[in-house]
């Protein structure tokens, strides 16, 4: 079965965890907060492969396709699917049997940003990654024993901006190749905004009023749609003021910003 994580680690919370040495921690476009570890064990996978690493580029929607269509044979059940799916199929260059690489480019995620009153996102096509409207994160220091806690995120004042690396030579993100590269950076930025068009409404909502929900998280241990209103709306731009507020109280929630700011 596959075990794959969720997100990167976050450093600033108690007994966080550690993504050196990637940029960035969990709620973050940088490889810290998005690049994980996954796992396949399978009886299916050849014995010469077994304990080898899979390098080519994999995203969570990928699982979908590369279990049903790769190793049950049933591409004929996703045919069925009302809409096109976004993942790709990976099993035929998992177990070799195909040079194929299934998966060229990625979207990290491109969404309306209330921090910024912008539209932020990250993509990748190739080795060639682009950050849009974002704030430069740290890379947290080397873990020296089993948990790490420290308090320090991307400055406050800092201001967000546009980033691009090649992540085949710079893993950590540590070399913009904006200024060196113009031409590709406005190939980027245009293939960003094609995406962009087709971006649908942010699934993670503003509305601060989540009392129900708590209580049905108490009582279940799980948290579904609680607000009965067939016409609400999540805060967007014409209420970044509310949205605002609560994005802030999820940051220091969860601990993505350190102490003293909250």
């Amino acid at each position: 079965p596959p075990r794959p994580s969720d997100n990167g680690a976050n450093p600033m919370a108690d007994s966080g965890g550690s993504n050196w040495p990637l940029r960035g921690l969990k709620g973050t476009l940088w490889e810290g907060g998005m690049r994980v570890n996954a796992l396949i064990r399978s009886s299916l996978v050849p014995a010469s492969l077994r304990g080898s690493v899979y390098g080519n580029v994999f995203h969570a929607s990928d699982w979908l396709p590369t279990i049903v269509q790769g190793i049950l044979g049933r591409g004929d059940l996703l045919a069925k699917a009302e809409n096109p799916l976004d993942g790709v199929n990976h099993w035929p260059a998992l177990v070799k049997a195909s040079s194929a690489v299934p998966r060229d480019r990625l979207v990290y995620n491109i969404d309306y940003d209330v921090s910024t009153g912008q539209v932020s996102g990250a993509i990748r096509i190739g080795d060639i990654k682009l950050i849009v409207n974002t704030v430069l994160e740290n890379i947290f220091p080397v873990p020296k024993g089993d948990a790490l806690q420290v308090q320090e995120a991307a400055d406050d004042d800092a201001s967000a901006l546009d980033f691009m690396f090649n992540l085949t030579a710079d893993p950590t993100e540590s070399q913009d190749l904006r200024s060196s590269k113009p031409e590709l950076f406005s190939h980027m930025l245009r293939e960003f905004s094609q995406m962009q068009e087709t971006m649908i409404a942010d699934a993670f909502c503003g509305a601060a009023d989540s009392a129900a929900a708590n209580k049905v998280d108490a009582e279940t241990q799980f948290i579904g749609p609680w607000i009965d209103d067939p016409y609400f709306k999540c805060p967007g731009e014409e209420k970044a003021g509310d949205a605002l507020a609560h994005y802030n109280a999820i940051l220091y929630l969860y601990n993505l910003v350190p102490r003293s700011k909250c």
